[in-house]
């Protein structure tokens, strides 16, 4: 099984955002192993179109649009940044901050240190790695490594008011530009 190809929407399968987990697969047979098993039991999928749908679509304070990010290669090493704004696309997220192994001693992340959005509640809660470019299930999860240390609501938080106000631009349907394609 070709990991990449089954995750990566065949007409985004180009962009450079799917390098990195490429690279991981490639040099940690444990890890590619982990990620294949979890395809097979539907723990793990790819973006699909609809998440794809929700990026073209937003306002994002950048010469580029959101998805050229991902088509330039531009989220590897930043996870934050990718992670807070996808998580303006959706209601109720979580902000989580922690350790992910497979990334120690690389170049966007020597300690392992990431950020991910989680969603959803009980079984149906749901990892979306805007690194790795996958949707996790939280209970597999554990098995990738994932170790979270910090979660915040920012959409309950009063703290966070910038991020409702960076949410609110990001959802203006009166300020959209016209999406730029193909990448």
């Amino acid at each position: 099984m070709d990991i990449v190809d089954y995750i990566a929407l065949p007409e985004r399968r180009h962009y450079k955002c799917y390098e990195f987990l490429q690279k991981l697969l490639n040099s940690n047979k444990k890890f590619s192993s982990i990620i294949e098993e979890g395809i097979k039991e539907g723990k793990i999928r790819g973006f699909d179109e609809s998440m794809w749908d929700k990026m073209e679509n937003m306002n994002y304070r950048a010469p580029i649009s959101f998805p050229e990010v991902f088509a330039q290669g531009f989220n590897v090493g930043n996870c934050t940044h990718c992670a807070y704004n996808y998580s303006y696309l959706i209601d109720n997220p979580a902000i989580c901050g922690g350790t992910l192994p497979i990334l120690t001693g690389t170049n966007n992340s020597a300690d392992g240190r990431h950020t991910w959005v989680e969603i959803g509640s009980g079984k149906e809660t749901y990892l979306i790695d805007t690194t790795l470019m996958m949707v996790i299930s939280k209970d597999y999860a554990s098995k990738i490594g994932y170790i979270e240390e910090e979660k915040v609501y920012p959409d309950l938080d009063p703290r966070y008011k910038r991020y409702q106000s960076a949410k609110e631009f990001a959802n203006d349907p009166s300020i959209k530009r016209a999406p730029r394609k193909p990448y």
